[in-house]
């Protein structure tokens, strides 16, 4: 099995059945399982006499509700939404349309505006949003669609079985990062097909667990190489657990709590802050932002 944080051992972990679990409840995640959704609908209504349900689909996202850990703004490209869900901005949270931009090239005492907008950075036409009410909405379509979202669940560890993803258990509850147990044990559970480990048919892994998106990039990147090296372009599993056990991730706590501090303390949109940040005294902020600056430093 490939693990992030090492189990506890002897703990009995009640199993739950499932087809299909989305590990992350951001933007990707909410738009898988809302387009899964839509193709077991089309599905049922071409086959009314072979129905597919949507009770054992489910999303698995670690924060306590849908988009609380997503923080950012950022400008959407309309295209893709208005292929999974036709007439959305009706009721979508957008903050503004792109109507113009520019680029400059800024110097030490002065700035020079390009002649023309590089492609690449063209946004005319789409929308600045917040992704922390952005992704909210799509959680309540996804809900709305039938697809039963679990909040505060980590996923902890992938479950194995003859080389392939079959399943996942949710994080242990109560307990540091050393496993010594601190409150009265809530424990993670197995979800898995047939018998909580979520053992699947699909299984689709958004975010890995505590890794963050930029280590399970640099986990791949790695296994990949290893197979570049032996001039095999198939990525195995053994690839994978080659690169997660090799794989030292750095003291994001620190850093993730820093960045969150100087995004909230540039934002100049209190609208475009999920509720946490809205209420957060800037002079406060601002004084932990420097502790942190000046740990990091020290390292």
């Amino acid at each position: 099995m490939i693990y992030f944080r090492k189990p506890l051992e002897g703990i009995e972990r009640p199993q739950m059945e499932a087809d299909v679990v989305i590990v992350g409840g951001g933007p990707a995640g909410m738009a898988c399982a809302l387009r899964l959704s839509q193709l077991i609908d089309d599905h049922n209504h071409r086959h009314p006499d072979h129905q597919l349900s949507k009770e054992n689909i489910y999303v698995l996202e670690k924060a306590r509700e849908i988009g609380q850990h997503c923080l950012s703004g950022a400008i959407l490209d309309p295209r893709s939404m208005d292929e999974l869900l036709p007439g959305w901005r009706k009721t979508a949270p957008l903050d503004a349309q792109v109507e113009h931009e520019s680029f400059y090239f800024l110097g030490e005492h002065s700035e020079y505006r390009a002649p023309m907008m590089p492609p690449p950075m063209r946004d005319h036409g789409n929308y600045v949003i917040s992704i922390n009410r952005f992704v909210k909405w799509l959680g309540q379509k996804v809900e709305e669609a039938g697809i039963t979202v679990f909040t505060g669940f980590a996923g902890s560890e992938l479950l194995l079985e003859n080389d392939r993803v079959t399943g996942i258990r949710t994080d242990d509850k109560g307990v540091d990062k050393h496993n010594i147990t601190l409150s009265p044990g809530e424990y993670g559970f197995r979800i898995k097909r047939g018998d909580l480990e979520f053992e699947t048919d699909k299984f689709i892994l958004e975010r890995g667990a505590t890794l963050s998106g930029a280590d399970i990039e640099a986990v791949l990147v790695r296994a990949r190489m290893r197979r570049a090296m032996e001039d095999d372009q198939k990525l195995g599993v053994d690839d994978l657990r080659a690169a997660l056990e090799d794989f030292i991730p750095p003291s994001y706590p620190t850093e993730i709590e820093l960045q969150n501090l100087v995004a909230f303390l540039e934002c100049t949109s209190k609208s475009l802050l999920p509720e946490k940040y809205q209420r957060m005294d800037r002079g406060e902020a601002t004084r932990r932002a420097g502790e942190l600056t000046a740990f990091e430093r020290g390292r």
